[in-house]
């Protein structure tokens, strides 16, 4: 018998591909567009959905339906997923991105999004470490470097 690795795992590979897969270029304005999020089955993170535009109430009805069947894993794109006898048209307007792994930080779009706080390394909600100026980190990942936000900078 030979050891498995992590080294096919969908969110293993996914660091290693190049782009983010989407047909348009997913920022924080695309993902306040679904205004939903998705987690990975495997390392518990919060990804971002995105839409070029914003989604009429039948297409969220739609992607709710289908994100109650998924089991999803960074770095796997919708294209990839078998929904079965069942046609999900919305599956054409939402995308996520293809280039997270789950060593992946929580997308910046995320934050900029307005979603609720988590930890930039582990997605984690609890006993966050609120830092002027950077984002979130849980306690346990305190001895994680600190991710500064980009932001304007004032001139007084």
């Amino acid at each position: 018998m030979q050891d498995t690795t992590e080294e096919y795992l969908p969110s293993s590979r996914a660091a290693t591909e190049k782009g983010h897969k989407c047909p348009f270029n997913p920022t924080a304005q695309t993902a306040k567009n679904v205004g939903m999020v998705i987690q990975c089955q495997e390392c518990g993170k919060w990804r971002c959905l995105h839409a070029k535009k914003k989604l009429s109430g039948p297409k969220r009805n739609e992607l709710e339906v289908l994100l109650e069947m998924l089991l999803y894993s960074c770095g796997s794109i919708f294209e990839d997923i078998d929904i079965g006898d069942e046609q999900y048209s919305v599956v054409n307007d939402v995308c996520v991105r293809a280039n997270l792994s789950f060593k992946s930080q929580i997308e910046l779009s995320y934050y900029s999004a307005g979603y609720e706080a988590i930890c930039i390394h582990c997605g984690e909600d609890t006993m966050l470490v609120e830092r002027e100026g950077f984002y979130p980190q849980c306690q346990g990942c305190e001895n994680k470097q600190a991710v500064q936000k980009r932001g304007r900078t004032h001139i007084v």
